[in-house]
């Protein structure tokens, strides 16, 4: 929810705001709580978007970097949504209009330049039960006591700062980094309609790191942790307990 505070104080047309400046930013900021709390490396754990930001930074600043952890991990965007397109179509099989509107988003998808079909894929992962449930979201938001309605407006309009981070999603993949020199750690809600578990699975099988673990969270969508909280919990735990066991094997 940073960006979205920091949008409400500095609104900005989203000219500056890129993978590059938001990687600048990410890199201050662990230099920041490394210095703080006097620690030579922190965890890195990152959700959607920042699972982009997260894993990068896990591969390239291992120095800084104790575990990751990736919840609704992105691999690679365009093929996921293409995953996502062949599920919807399946489940429209009876019904001709629907399923010409898959196809339909399908060709925009492929012929996407420097336009992501993101609204399209929005609203027929809804009528299918794929989509996020932002309302949701925005309730459990509003019982913060750091988060209130006028929050909750500016990260909807913050929305249209996202021109540039659409354009380097369309390009980017997870598959150009396999090779670890932390633990790496994927929590993953079995339903998620934003990426499929069978492709954050099937990258995981790829990557090598000193240790890594899979968790899938069941009756879970892509933001786990607000559709099974205590499934995401048990999760961190397990985590925790597993890098301990390998810190003190290697002490």
């Amino acid at each position: 929810m940073a960006r979205e505070k920091q949008y409400k104080k500095n609104p900005t047309d989203g000219e500056d705001v890129t993978f590059e400046t938001l990687f600048e930013d990410l890199v201050e900021t662990v230099r920041y709580l490394k210095r703080k709390y006097q620690k030579e490396k922190i965890i890195i754990q990152g959700h959607s978007w920042g699972t982009i930001l997260g894993l990068r930074y896990a591969h390239q600043f291992t120095e800084d970097v104790l575990f990751y952890i990736g919840a609704g991990q992105v691999i690679d965007y365009m093929h996921g949504e293409r995953i996502n397109l062949q599920k919807m179509k399946r489940l429209a099989a009876g019904s001709e209009r629907s399923y010409r509107t898959i196809e339909a988003i399908e060709r925009k998808l492929d012929s996407a330049k420097g336009y992501l079909p993101v609204k399209d894929l929005n609203k027929i992962k809804k009528k299918y039960g794929l989509g996020i449930n932002f309302m949701k979201v925005s309730r459990i938001a509003m019982k913060s006591p750091v988060f209130g309605f006028t929050d909750v407006l500016a990260m909807i309009r913050a929305q249209k700062q996202n021109v540039h981070l659409l354009n380097f999603l369309s390009t980017f993949s997870a598959m150009k980094m396999t090779n670890f020199r932390v633990p790496v750690y994927f929590i993953h809600g079995e339903n998620d309609g934003q990426v499929p578990i069978s492709q954050v699975k099937d990258y995981f099988e790829t990557i090598t790191a000193p240790d890594k673990g899979f968790f899938s969270i069941t009756c879970a969508g892509h933001i786990s942790a607000v559709d099974n909280l205590d499934g995401v919990l048990a999760a961190m735990g397990e985590i925790q307990g597993r890098f301990e066991r390998l810190h003190s094997s290697e002490g």
